[in-house]
């Protein structure tokens, strides 16, 4: 059934128009509201604030290098899908200290970095999957206008608990590789468990490693006495002996 823009905009005021119908923050404004196709809705949104806070030396800046395009899905209006195109900005860092030359402005609230849905969807999504699980869940979510399919549903559920889940690895291999090969050696520490990289020490001498143990040790326990770990090491024998946990 088509969609038309009478139809879109009934039951709001006259005048009354914004971004407050649709979006929960301050920080974006409504350019403007139009049709996407037959039975979609597409929403133009802009940043609205006159600077943007560095993420690495969180300086702010009001010098803008460019802006572009974000295509985003947002919650659906009347069973109808929402699509928003954001109309964000890169600044320039202010700081000449600052390793982030250039950076995008960041909207916590809105959507995430990199994100392709907005928090809000994502927050009911996730409400959705697990209640249902994904095949139910995304059954559901197209009857209320939500395009995503199960293996989606469940690949966020998993992306989020992997984000909250900050561990200390129960078995953590070490090994050496080269950043130029017979010049320059380097470490790498992985969970073994998890099959993930968990840092990348600049040098393979053994006290790097004993410092790194300690440091993740002392921040993850504080006064606290750790758990057994084990550590596998291929060469590093003395790192191992000298800063693993019982070693």
């Amino acid at each position: 059934m088509p969609v038309s823009n009478h139809a879109l905009c009934a039951g709001l005021p006259a005048g009354r128009l914004d971004a407050n119908h649709f979006w929960m923050s301050a920080k974006v404004v409504l350019d403007s509201l139009r049709t996407g196709g037959r039975d979609s809705l597409c929403m133009v949104l802009r940043t609205a604030g006159t600077s943007a806070r560095c993420p690495c030396c969180s300086k702010s800046s009001y010098r803008i290098h460019s802006r572009y395009k974000r295509t985003i899905a947002n919650l659906p209006w009347e069973d109808i899908p929402v699509r928003i195109e954001l109309r964000a900005r890169r600044f320039f860092c202010a700081s000449l200290d600052c390793e982030q030359r250039i950076f995008t402005e960041r909207l916590p609230h809105t959507v995430a970095r990199h994100g392709r849905r907005t928090c809000r969807l994502g927050e009911s999504l996730g409400r959705i999957v697990m209640a249902l699980g994904g095949g139910a869940g995304s059954r559901l979510a197209w009857q209320l206008g939500i395009l995503a399919s199960g293996s989606t549903l469940v690949r966020q559920i998993r992306r989020k608990h992997e984000c909250n889940t900050t561990r200390f690895p129960r078995v953590l291999g070490i090994d050496d590789w080269a950043w130029r090969k017979g010049h320059r050696y380097g470490t790498i520490l992985c969970d073994l468990e998890a099959s993930k990289v968990v840092d990348l020490p600049p040098d393979r001498e053994a006290n790097t490693v004993v410092d790194w143990l300690q440091a993740a040790g002392a921040s993850r326990h504080g006064n606290r006495q750790p758990r057994s770990r084990q550590c596998l090491c291929r060469r590093s024998t003395q790192g191992r002996a000298a800063g693993s946990p019982g070693g």
